[in-house]
């Protein structure tokens, strides 16, 4: 009886470990959701095209001031999707965090702040939402 239990804590350690992505609540934890695509968006960001890579995902929004896209990354990190967000010709990014993504990947939704301000305005715990379209 005592291995099985040990059994099954290693299983959930590993499992913990090499799954990445979302379970039904939208926590990370699960399959990768499918992510790929265009989205709709509220929040300052425009539209935003995201695709796969080996770590998560990548992509690009369009309400930038001064480059024509800025980037987009999001991971997971201890069992929470995270993710950062940039925009080169200005020296302006910051965080993505809290994120939620419903089951079919079609809504995202989290909060994001400013860590180099670039010339421009900052914000802290900005929420917004993204629509597959």
């Amino acid at each position: 009886m005592r291995s099985g239990f040990a059994a099954i804590v290693v299983l959930v350690i590993l499992s913990g470990c090499m799954s990445l992505p979302q379970d039904e609540g939208g926590q990370a934890g699960g399959p990768m959701p499918p992510l790929e695509g265009t989205y709709s968006t509220t929040g300052g960001w425009g539209v935003v095209t995201l695709w796969q890579t080996d770590d998560g995902f990548e992509g690009t929004y369009t309400d930038t001031w001064q480059s024509e896209t800025g980037d987009l990354k999001l991971w997971v990190e201890n069992g929470q999707w995270v993710g950062e967000w940039e925009e080169v010709a200005i020296d302006r990014g910051g965080e993505l965090y809290e994120i939620t993504i419903s089951e079919e990947g079609r809504r995202i939704e989290g909060l994001a702040n400013v860590t180099r301000q670039g010339g421009h305005s900052t914000f802290e715990d900005s929420p917004f939402v993204w629509n597959r379209e």
